[in-house]
């Protein structure tokens, strides 16, 4: 699979080792992933663009950790994320930036393979299983990703 990496902050992001966590992320959650999907777009934007971003898409007027979009048959999608969001929970959460990017990177695939958890409980208990379990297994970088 092809990773698109946009990076719309003043942050630095790890472009190589993104591409490196990235692939791992997907690989673990190939059972899940439409086989014919053969691209996925990463998006990395500031506080005002995402609360924009899930104004105009959620209808919800707040910052949120990442968003996922559809797109094209042949593309898995697109996910779009807030770092300083990220930095806010993963300091909540008590843990490192990469964890918690990690955490979401499989929360946004899972998305865009059709999973949901905010209008039925069965699904969203279904889909945190599959979440933690893999952030289970992934979470283990030792790079930089930010």
């Amino acid at each position: 699979m092809e990773f698109l990496i946009q990076n719309l902050t003043a942050e630095v992001v790890q472009i190589e080792n993104l591409h490196i966590v990235v692939n791992k992320v997907t690989k673990h959650l190939s059972a899940y992933i439409d086989p014919s999907k053969t691209s996925l777009t990463l998006v990395f934007v500031n506080t005002e663009k995402m609360q924009d971003l899930n104004r105009t898409y959620r209808k919800k007027d707040s910052v949120t950790d990442v968003l996922s979009f559809t797109s094209t048959p042949e593309e898995l999608g697109e996910l779009v994320f807030c770092l300083n969001k990220l930095r806010e929970q993963a300091q909540d959460n008590k843990h490192s930036l990469e964890s918690e990017f990690i955490y979401l990177l499989i929360h946004g695939v899972l998305h865009l393979c059709g999973y949901e958890h905010e209008d039925d409980p069965i699904s969203a208990k279904r889909m945190f299983k599959i979440q933690d379990d893999a952030f289970a297994v992934l979470n283990t970088t030792t790079v930089s990703l930010f």
